[in-house]
């Protein structure tokens, strides 16, 4: 099993994307904001499908703070 979070802030594009990636062997993990993704245990992800512009943050920011981890 995977486990994909999907950080978009625009419901109906995260629910298409959702849509989309949905399998029996998929997880798909939404979140919104920021701070939302700051409350998932990252290490349980397979892959990071990340929005660039967020509410509450930058996408390309927390990716820098990834990849230092």
């Amino acid at each position: 099993m995977k486990n994909i979070l999907l950080i978009e802030d625009d419901v109906s594009l995260s629910n298409g994307i959702k849509l989309s990636l949905l399998t029996p062997d998929n997880t798909i993990i939404q979140c919104f904001s920021m701070k939302e993704v700051r409350q998932i245990d990252i290490a349980t992800v397979s892959l990071i499908i990340l929005d660039i512009n967020l509410p509450d943050g930058n996408g390309l920011d927390y990716l820098q703070e990834l990849r230092k981890t």
